[in-house]
């Protein structure tokens, strides 16, 4: 849950989409297609960022705004963690062959 707005997250792996939940009324917005399998999630620096394969997601808390960075050719993203004294976001990755 987004600890800015409250916004509960859900991923779906099969279709590679993460939909936001408004927990006061229970109702859906629209799912966020990602272009990889979500793997790992982590609030901080006003987004939910998001590791999905071969891609980074930082999704705005209050718009829902999305920016997308693609990972190196062969590296896949499976995990972020949020340092906000000094501005860090830190991925985890594999390489694959």
């Amino acid at each position: 849950m987004d600890p800015v707005t409250g916004t509960f997250w859900v991923t779906d792996r099969r279709r590679s989409t993460i939909t936001p939940f408004n927990l006061e009324t229970g109702e859906a917005d629209a799912p966020i297609g990602l272009n990889g399998v979500p793997r790992g999630l982590a609030f901080g620096m006003d987004g939910l960022w998001l590791a999905a394969e071969g891609w980074v997601y930082r999704i705005n808390s209050h718009s829902h705004e999305v920016t997308a960075t693609q990972m190196p050719e062969g590296v896949t993203a499976t995990g972020v963690a949020i340092d906000e004294e000094t501005g860090t976001i830190w991925i985890s990755t594999c390489a694959v062959d």
